[in-house]
């Protein structure tokens, strides 16, 4: 078995939804309008109704309602609606993950948390398509949920060797599978077409020395992760802490104290997030 016959086997989760694909190619897109994105959401009414529902929320608190498509768009911007058209797609195909391996609750709480520091340490950057940074720390280690849903008496074995042995969970699947989480992530996000540095990120978010491409997107992706990881907000069901590649960190050449910005930036927007995701 490989992560690309893995991948394949689930024929659900191996389609791109066609509304993100739509929505991500007119955001990265200049000419692109409001109007554009407007069509593009009225596709999915499930959609335009969680969109509607969360800009009469107390997130924004708004003193009047906001009763179209239209006007929902102009107040939550690319990134929430990127995410929350990610909840309401991706999400969905891991349904039939074993909660007693992992709950997808903890492990979006754990994503919203890497995208969240990992979309600060990009802007820190000067990077582009930050909300592409945001929708890729979300779904970093979604490799994982591949393998819990298909795989899942091996994936125990390796969350044993790596929660009560102290093994990297990454050296555990790949002895006990052949292969790692990340690898499986990498093999998805190159069957949803996603861009080239985006899946390079997510192959070697544990060992970003391994790679000699995107290594400046790659460090971006380890060091959300491990800020994620050190928030305590969620879990990808690794309990042993990941170690911060200091190579990484150096390669970003960022002061030590926009550590703390970061830090900030993610107990700021993640309360937010989270009702979205509610």
């Amino acid at each position: 078995m490989t992560p690309e016959k893995l991948v394949a086997k689930d024929s659900d989760i191996a389609s791109f939804p066609l509304i993100l694909d739509l929505l991500i190619e007119a955001i990265n897109d200049p000419r692109s309008t409001i109007d554009q994105m407007v069509n593009i959401v009225m596709y999915d009414q499930d959609l335009c109704n969680r969109l509607i529902k969360i800009v009469n929320s107390p997130i924004y608190n708004f003193q009047e309602d906001i009763d179209t498509v239209e006007k929902a768009l102009n107040v939550i911007g690319t990134e929430q609606l990127l995410s929350i058209t990610l909840g309401s797609t991706v999400l969905s195909k891991f349904a039939g993950v074993p909660e007693d391996l992992i709950t997808l609750k903890t492990f979006w709480h754990h994503g919203i948390a890497c995208g969240l520091a990992t979309k600060s340490i990009a802007k820190l950057k000067n990077q582009n398509n930050l909300d592409i940074y945001f929708v890729g720390g979300m779904i970093h280690d979604i490799g994982s949920l591949v393998i819990y849903k298909h795989t899942a008496e091996k994936a125990k074995l390796a969350l044993i060797q790596c929660n009560e042995w102290g093994r990297s969970l990454i050296d555990a699947e790949q002895d006990v599978m052949g292969f790692n989480h990340a690898q499986v992530g990498k093999a998805l996000l190159q069957k949803w077409r996603l861009p080239d540095w985006l899946c390079q990120a997510v192959a070697f978010h544990h060992n970003p020395h391994d790679t000699k491409v995107f290594e400046i997107e790659t460090a971006i992706m380890h060091v959300g992760d491990f800020i994620a990881e050190g928030s305590f907000l969620g879990s990808s069901g690794q309990i042993q802490s990941q170690i911060l590649d200091t190579k990484a960190w150096g390669k970003l050449n960022l002061p030590n104290r926009h550590l703390t910005t970061i830090y900030e930036d993610v107990y700021e927007g993640f309360e937010e997030m989270v009702e979205i995701f509610s």
